[in-house]
């Protein structure tokens, strides 16, 4: 019998019911039971489905070298006996046993690594932002591989040619600032790191790939009008949880990511300081900084601290809730406290720190300011001071600023 005469429409009908009935890395092991042929050539065959052609593909075993037919059959059960072993328990001979698990379905896997992640941060792992992040770099990939001409169906395929073209399509298509694309590069990075950790891939497709130059931020900081103005105008339209926002912007320098994640319970009223938790603090360090009059005294006026302790300071209406605010709520209010007021775009809420640090520094000395701020310089806003005792500097709390 030739091989052409295994390639029937007989053999393309199996193919497509093997192709739909397997969902998962079974799909590999796709295969029907050996059998054995007789007449002028003796041999043992089966079919078995080949991920690399995404067919069935037929597997032949001789034994014409053994005079008696007995014999023969003797040794072509012995045949189908190990081969049907083998097969049931997920051998597959067109694919190395060491690979198979590049052949994984690649929906199958990401579901896994959707999981990982969701764990990760339940586990207290992973950060808030750093969880939403990596799910929404996730969720984009996904998205951007399921319309791809040709469908990415096994973990394999995840190549460096497949991250070159995402990346391009981040920054042509979708027209994503530079840094963005990095990020993306950054995440894709991880995600192949975990796929080799588990043995999806051999090598990380990423790093082939290089980051893009990132120009630096055009960001100014306030002037002492801008300020006084800003503080005017949040009180004349009552915005003072606003208003209470920004001044801890720029009294107590801290940045909007870990703003979100301030606690009631995180101030310390006698000592008139608040708490930075490490669990909340980029370098995962605990702090106190010193609570400036200014704070104080809005905070009593909008009775903040009454609320239970466990509640954070603000909530999705800017006020304090159960559930924390995203971060972007200060950027959102602060756009269009800018356009009200006619500023430039370089007049940022992250503005209000800078401004915050100079002030500091110029009324009580450059190392009060870098203490306050949690930095190691003025000039270093991205390094940070190894502090090893929770204090903070009398002096920022009674000096006056110009908020």
């Amino acid at each position: 019998m030739s091989d052409s005469s295994h390639t029937s429409k007989k053999s393309g009908r199996t193919a497509v019911k093997y192709r739909q009935r397997f969902a998962s890395i079974n799909e590999l092991t796709g295969w029907t039971p050996p059998k054995l042929h007789e007449g002028k050539c003796w041999y043992v065959d089966f079919l078995c489905w080949d991920p690399a052609t995404q067919r069935m593909k037929r597997k032949k075993y001789n034994v014409t070298n053994m005079p008696r037919q007995r014999d023969r059959r003797k040794r072509a059960a012995e045949i189908i006996l190990n081969l049907t072993r083998r097969l049931q328990q997920g051998w597959n001979p067109w694919v190395d046993s060491s690979a198979l698990r590049c052949y994984s379905l690649y929906q199958v896997i990401s579901n896994t690594y959707d999981a990982y992640v969701d764990k990760m941060f339940a586990a207290g792992q992973i950060k808030r932002w750093t969880y939403l992040d990596w799910k929404s770099y996730h969720r984009n990939f996904d998205r951007w591989l399921k319309k791809q001409p040709t469908p990415v169906m096994y973990v394999y395929q995840v190549d460096r040619r497949l991250v070159t073209e995402f990346l391009d399509f981040l920054l042509l298509d979708k027209e994503v600032s530079p840094q963005t694309r990095n990020n993306y590069r950054a995440w894709l990075y991880q995600f192949c790191e975990w796929l080799i950790a588990r043995g999806y891939l051999e090598e990380n497709p990423v790093k082939g790939t290089k980051k893009l130059r990132v120009t630096e931020k055009q960001r100014d900081a306030m002037t002492t009008a801008q300020l006084i103005a800003m503080r005017q105008y949040l009180e004349k339209r009552g915005l003072k949880h606003f208003l209470l926002a920004c001044l801890l912007e720029y009294y107590c320098m801290i940045r909007p990511i870990e703003l979100v994640q301030i606690r009631i319970q995180y101030f310390h009223l006698k000592k008139r300081q608040l708490f930075i938790p490490g669990t909340i603090s980029k370098n995962k360090r605990d702090y106190m900084v010193g609570l400036n009059d200014t704070v104080i005294d809005l905070l009593l006026e909008l009775h903040i601290l009454e609320r239970p302790g466990h509640w954070y300071l603000f909530g999705r209406a800017m006020k304090p809730a159960e559930k924390a605010a995203d971060s972007r709520i200060f950027r959102d209010n602060f756009v269009a406290l800018r356009r009200a007021l006619r500023w430039p775009k370089s007049i940022q809420f992250y503005s209000l720190k800078d401004s915050g640090i100079r002030d500091l520094a110029n009324a009580e000395g450059i190392v009060v300011a870098r203490d306050q701020a949690r930095h190691r310089d003025i000039e270093t806003t991205n390094r940070y001071l190894k502090i090893n005792s929770l204090t903070a500097h009398e002096a920022t709390k009674h000096f006056k600023g110009a908020l």
